[in-house]
């Protein structure tokens, strides 16, 4: 039976082989980069492309370089809660908000919000 350095020494010939293959880039996303919240209730990856944060104060959308944020205004077509629970993208461009207050739709093609159910 081999002894422990042996078993040492397999996992750490195993760890860095599976680091050589699967090396990946983790890129850390806060305030200083622009995030509105550091308490994040949700994260997706829509079908364009974009990460989407949903945050207790807004709605934020990651582009891989620059950060635009979503919050409640005066305006109809702007989205209706800063509380954003849950993010849900659809495979043609929309994404679909859960908030505090009700559902959102984010129109991609218009950069506009339809609230549901307030």
């Amino acid at each position: 039976m081999p002894g422990k350095q042996f078993y040492l020494i397999f996992f750490l010939f195993l760890s860095l082989s599976l680091n050589a293959q699967y090396n990946t880039n983790v890129h850390s996303i806060s305030r200083r980069e622009g995030l509105s919240n550091g308490a994040v209730n949700s994260i997706v990856k829509d079908a364009e492309g974009y990460i989407w944060f949903g945050t207790w104060n807004g709605l934020n959308r990651y582009d891989g370089s620059s950060i635009v944020t979503y919050l409640p205004g005066n305006t109809p077509n702007a989205i209706h809660n800063h509380v954003i629970r849950e993010i849900y993208p659809t495979r043609s461009g929309p994404v679909w908000l859960l908030t505090n207050k009700g559902l959102s739709l984010y129109d991609n093609i218009h950069d506009r919000f339809t609230s549901y159910f307030t």
